[in-house]
């Protein structure tokens, strides 16, 4: 039904849905190709660091790629979110209009909000970002005496877990 309510192709003739026919052998072979072009085109992933970014610096970008390895890890049931480039698809968000905030309302007042109200900070996400990092390497570089990228495992975990109850 929602088919004959479609009146014009593209080429300006109107649509008839009973003189649509598929053949299975020309469907299976698109499918094929659509396969394939996935397959070869965006679908790899990569735990190498990415030498090129978009929004962070490389100290910021060894931060992030860091946490988003202790929060999502890979284990036996399949990668983490390093070698998903949750690292580089955060950096992409950050360099474009969601991490400048381009389509939110910006004005304050900046009262504490309600768990309820969502995100009630005056820096955008990206501005977040970047003021939140050094002072946690900085926490970190005190306490134990390195940044957060260069701890052992277990110290970047006991790092995030003081970051989440508020303790840091």
């Amino acid at each position: 039904m929602l088919l004959r309510q479609i009146t014009v192709l593209t080429d300006g003739r109107p649509f008839d849905a009973d003189a649509v026919c598929v053949s299975r052998r020309h469907f299976l072979g698109a499918t094929a190709v659509a396969l394939s072009a996935l397959l070869f085109t965006g679908c790899t992933t990569s735990s190498a660091p990415v030498s090129a970014t978009k929004y962070f610096t490389a100290s910021e970008m060894r931060f992030v790629r860091a946490a988003v390895s202790r929060l999502i890890p890979a284990d036996e049931l399949g990668p983490g979110a390093l070698e998903a480039g949750v690292a580089e698809f955060i950096d992409s968000q950050l360099a474009g209009s969601f991490g400048q905030a381009s389509s939110w309302y910006m004005q304050g007042p900046w009262h504490l909000g309600t768990q309820q109200q969502g995100y009630q900070l005056s820096l955008t996400p990206s501005e977040l970002y970047r003021s939140a990092i050094p002072p946690v390497d900085a926490y970190c570089r005190q306490r134990h005496g390195a940044i957060f990228a260069e701890l052992p495992a277990a110290k970047q975990d006991e790092v995030l877990h003081a970051l989440e109850k508020g303790d840091v």
